[in-house]
């Protein structure tokens, strides 16, 4: 099992490529024309100097405003210096405010006249993004390019594969499994190897994701969601878009958003038992099985509460909506509405998973690893566990 198992992740890669070649054809006949495109064109300038700064009334509000010396980096007229005007009718924050020798994007109109939309902040996000990636090189070695790997075929996945058959009208929950099976085993080989353990740990979190799966899509039927808890969701329904099964949608968001919580619990709850096995040969699975469920249970709830908060956070203007009730409705029509039950039902499902992948796992992990360690000769042998290390006594 330990080489069949990553031979047959291999093997639904290749499938999987070609689907994404030709998602990527298909995907064209959704967009439109290139004569049917606004006649606009994207550049890059430096602001040079900052000729004014204040704030203007507009109907009743101050809004703050910038005139703006700019020189344009790129297009067609790269080189050319223009004075530009930003804020007064638009309303911008003082976050949003311009200083010298600043980038910032601006949109070229068909009567070549500019007009300025965005602060230039790539070079600013890609070096967050190279320090993330220098710090889990330097945390984690060869298993941290491992993981950045597997991050980097996450997001193909997602992007290549997953959201192409989305639009395509394919099942969203089916396209979701297959997704996140996919996911998760290139992700788990890489960042933790090819082993026992790590094959234990993937077992366990595709059956914990299968069963949030099922309990999932028994509560969004029970409680009748139809995945429309959202702006971009009811958004989905025009244009291309509109063959999206949104209900379908929702059970995959599900499903995506707690795929990185279970990978956590089972890759430590299997490391657990493993190491708890060659720490004493001669344990038996039920001590094995007693002593990772002492570890599982405060993994348990730190990871729910974690899920939970990553879960608020993400919604949290609704929270803030919640909270004020501008409209003064009861409370018991807030929590009725699918914008607030789809929250529920996506943070107790995650949450039920988390909790399943405790026990399967455990007791997947303490099997295996009673079978690893008695293929280890210098192990099996042990009469006594060594110093430091913790002491389990079998029956």
């Amino acid at each position: 099992m330990r080489r069949l198992l990553p031979l047959a992740y291999l093997l639904l890669l290749s499938p999987l490529a070609l689907m994404a070649l030709n998602n990527q054809a298909a995907l064209e006949g959704l967009r439109l024309p290139a004569e049917m495109l606004p006649a606009e064109q994207y550049v890059r300038a430096r602001v040079v100097a900052v000729l004014e700064e204040g704030t203007r009334e507009v109907f009743g509000a101050a809004n703050r405003f910038q005139v703006l010396r700019l020189a344009v980096l790129d297009g067609p007229d790269a080189g050319r210096e223009i004075t530009l005007e930003y804020g007064g009718q638009v309303k911008i924050t003082a976050e949003q405010l311009l200083r010298a020798g600043e980038a910032a994007v601006l949109v070229r109109e068909a009567d070549a006249t500019y007009r300025l939309v965005d602060r230039y902040r790539l070079p600013t996000v890609a070096g967050v993004v190279a320090l993330f990636a220098v710090l889990v090189i330097l945390s984690a070695g060869r298993k941290g390019v491992g993981a950045l790997l597997g991050l980097a075929v996450s997001f193909v996945v997602i992007v290549q594969f997953m959201v192409p058959q989305l639009l395509l009208g394919r099942d969203p929950l089916l396209v979701s499994i297959i997704s996140c099976s996919v996911i998760l085993g290139v992700t788990t080989y890489l960042a933790h190897g090819i082993s026992r353990q790590t094959t234990v740990a993937l077992l366990s979190t595709c059956g914990a994701l299968a069963l949030t799966g099922i309990l999932a899509g028994l509560a969004v039927h029970l409680t009748g969601l139809a995945g429309l808890g959202s702006e971009d969701a009811a958004m989905l329904q025009v244009g291309p878009t509109a063959v999206i099964n949104l209900r379908g949608l929702l059970l995959g968001g599900i499903l995506l958003g707690t795929l990185g919580a279970l990978n956590d619990v089972t890759t430590t709850q299997a490391a657990t038992l493993f190491a708890f096995a060659r720490a004493n040969p001669r344990a038996s699975f039920r001590r094995l099985v007693q002593e990772g469920l002492v570890v599982g249970r405060e993994h348990i709830v730190s990871l729910v509460n974690t899920l939970v908060l990553a879960y608020a956070g993400a919604a949290l203007g609704i929270v803030i909506f919640f909270v004020l009730n501008p409209s003064r409705l009861p409370y018991w029509v807030l929590f009725n509405s699918e914008l607030v039950s789809d929250e529920i039902v996506r943070t107790v499902a995650g949450s039920i998973g988390v909790i399943l992948a405790v026990p399967l796992t455990t007791l997947l992990a303490a099997w295996a690893g009673r079978r690893s360690v008695r293929s280890l000769p210098e192990l099996a042998t042990r009469t006594a566990p060594a110093p430091h290390q913790p002491v389990l006594h079998g029956h």
